[in-house]
C-alpha cells in the first residue's frame, strides 16, 4: 500500500511539474506574440505615416506653381535667347527641372536646336561670359591663339594638359574667342610655361 501511495505521489509531482512547464511555455509564447504584434504595429504605423507624408508632398508639388522660361518659337543651335523668342509660363513644381531657368542673362544662346514651347534649362543654354561663375581664388588666363582646342562655349568645363600631364581639370571657359579660362591659382605657372613653348592642349567632354 505504501508503494502505491509513493507511486501516485511521484506521478502527481511529475504531472504538476509538466503542467507548470506547459503553462510557462505558453506564457513565453504569448509574450513573444505580443512583442511581435507590437513591432508590426509600429512598423505599420511608420509606413502609413511615411505614405501620408509622401502623398502630401506629391500633391503639393503639383499644386504649387512657379514661372519658368519657355521658348515661344523654334531656335537653332547658337541662336540668342531674347524676350522676343521666350516667355514665362507657370508650371507645377513636379514638372520643373532642377536646372530650370527663371530669368535669362543678355547674350545667352541655345546650345542645341530647340522647338517652341520647350522649357529652358542651364543644360540647354550657353551662358554669356558675364554669367560664368568663377570659383573663389581662381585666376582667368588667356590661352595662345594657336592652341588646338575643340569647340567650346562660355561655361563649359575643360581639362588643360601641359605635355602629357593634366594640370587642371574642370577649368571653366570664360570666353571662346579668344579662348580664356578660369583655373586654380596654383596651376597658372605651369600653364604659362607650357604656353610659352607651345606645349598646352585642351580636352573637353560633352
Amino acid at each position: 500500500m505504501s508503494r502505491a501511495k509513493q507511486f501516485f505521489a511521484t506521478a502527481g509531482q511529475q504531472f504538476s511539474t509538466l503542467v507548470h512547464r506547459v503553462i510557462s511555455l505558453l506564457e513565453r509564447e504569448r509574450r513573444a506574440q505580443v512583442a511581435t504584434i507590437a513591432v508590426l504595429s509600429v512598423l505599420t504605423a511608420g509606413f502609413v505615416a511615411e505614405s501620408v507624408v509622401a502623398t502630401r508632398r506629391e500633391r503639393n508639388s503639383w499644386s504649387r506653381l512657379a514661372a519658368v522660361l519657355v521658348l515661344t518659337a523654334p531656335v537653332r543651335a547658337g541662336d540668342e535667347l531674347t524676350a522676343q523668342n521666350t516667355t514665362t509660363v507657370e508650371l507645377p513644381h513636379a514638372l520643373i527641372a532642377v536646372d530650370a531657368l527663371y530669368t535669362i542673362a543678355p547674350n545667352t544662346r541655345s546650345r542645341i536646336a530647340l522647338a517652341a514651347n520647350t522649357p529652358l534649362t542651364r543644360s540647354l543654354t550657353i551662358p554669356s561670359s558675364d554669367a560664368v561663375v568663377i570659383p573663389e581664388g581662381w585666376r582667368v588666363i588667356a590661352l595662345p591663339s594657336d592652341v588646338v582646342a575643340p569647340v567650346v562655349q562660355p561655361g563649359d568645363a575643360i581639362d588643360l594638359i601641359v605635355g602629357s600631364t593634366v594640370v587642371a581639370t574642370n577649368s571653366v571657359v570664360v570666353s571662346a574667342s579668344p579662348l580664356t579660362v578660369a583655373v586654380p591659382a596654383d596651376v597658372v605657372p605651369a600653364i604659362t610655361r607650357g604656353a610659352r613653348v607651345g606645349d598646352v592642349s585642351v580636352a573637353a567632354g560633352r
